[in-house]
């Protein structure tokens, strides 16, 4: 009989695999799912779907949940590589709550959106058009004029999603802007992403570069995102995700490869179209506008791309409350144990946040109506 070998490498491979967060949250998803099989995540029993098309072209799917004449609506903009569907545990509460609606849509070039059919192949310039935080703003502008017409609103925005939120807030008319009962931005920034974090990266020659390239290495990366696929999930688990994601509602669910899927759907036009946006794109112009609007700006301590220096930023910008010198317009949470994806790390505390704002934007309905 061969002696046996001692391989450090296989032993702390094996060991990662059984601590790894990836594996203490499929474990617990198991566990949840085999007392619970209905337990998927993503968006369940939504009302009403469908298209609204923009004058660039761009086909803009949404989701609407809820009662069309609530007096109240949460109009959600997702992040960057996701969907509309990230934001299911905050929908799943908020539809409980009589006369509030939940609207969503997928930001251009992600989900179920669709670009332009006369786009093939998509050039620089194309992206440069396209593919813009301004351009977000506008579509999210067209949301709330085609289907949110009447009502306080109380916008969400998440990552990329929340520098959608300002710039619509800016892009948006004045009688718009004044239906606003509140903000919730996560993760976000007001600024440039690649200010602060690992984002700073985007702002570096090589990535630049590499943007400079565009088309000319649109096939090679395509082959290149199908090649790294399956190093997605545990890349998330190690990175973006924390202690938090063992616990709460987030634990019924097997978040890290949920997460992954919406990534690995995401187009590579639509990663390299957007990579400029994100290292050099600034809304601090909307602060001004920003006033009088309750805001709750959420951050995660652990969160490497939008570290809480930018969820600082959003602050200074905010201004205080109107008459009162000194006291902010914006709460700002900071949250232990949490990364870059606090709407399904602590879905609770967002809930929570969004709800607060809610609650009051029904009582000044209710009073408004009296």
């Amino acid at each position: 009989m061969s002696p046996t070998v001692f391989r450090p490498q296989a032993v702390l491979r094996e060991w990662w695999h059984r601590v790894s967060p990836v594996t203490r949250a499929r474990s617990l998803a198991e566990r949840r799912r085999a007392e619970d099989p209905t337990e998927e995540p993503g968006l369940t029993d939504v009302d009403r779907t469908g298209e609204i098309t923009t004058d660039d072209g761009v086909h803009l799917r949404y989701y609407d949940i809820g009662p069309e004449d609530a007096p109240v609506t949460v109009v959600f903009s997702h992040g960057f590589t996701l969907t509309s569907q990230s934001f299911f545990l905050q929908v799943r509460h908020l539809r409980r709550i009589p006369g509030v609606r939940c609207v969503l849509s997928d930001t251009r070039g992600h989900g179920q959106t669709r670009l332009p059919e006369s786009v093939d192949g998509f050039s620089v310039d194309d992206q440069d058009r396209l593919l813009t935080v301004e351009a977000t703003g506008r579509d999210l502008v067209r949301v709330i004029d085609e289907l949110v017409p009447t009502g306080r609103i109380v916008l969400v925005g998440h990552s990329l999603g929340a520098q959608t939120v300002f710039a619509g807030v800016r892009l948006m008319d004045d009688a718009v802007r004044r239906r606003i009962a509140g903000i919730v931005v996560v993760n976000g920034a007001v600024g440039a992403f690649s200010r602060h974090g690992v984002t700073r990266l985007l702002g570096s020659r090589a990535v630049r570069a590499v943007w400079r390239a565009g088309d000319r290495i649109l096939p090679l990366a395509a082959v290149l995102k199908r090649s790294v696929a399956t190093l997605v999930e545990p890349t998330l688990a190690t990175v973006v995700f924390h202690e938090a994601l063992d616990e709460g509602e987030s634990s019924r669910h097997d978040i890290v490869a949920f997460h992954a899927s919406m990534i690995n759907e995401t187009s590579v036009t639509t990663i390299l179209g957007f990579l400029d946006e994100l290292a050099t794109h600034s809304e601090a112009a909307v602060g001004p506008l920003l006033a009088g609007i309750p805001g709750i700006a959420i951050a995660g301590r652990k969160d490497a791309f939008a570290p809480v220096a930018l969820t600082e930023e959003i602050a200074r910008v905010w201004p205080d409350v109107p008459g009162h010198p000194g006291e902010p317009g914006v709460t700002v949470m900071e949250l232990d144990d949490t990364g870059h994806m606090v709407i399904l790390e602590r879905p609770e505390d967002v809930t929570r946040a969004i709800r607060g704002l809610v609650d009051d934007a029904l009582g000044d309905a209710g009073a408004g109506d009296g």
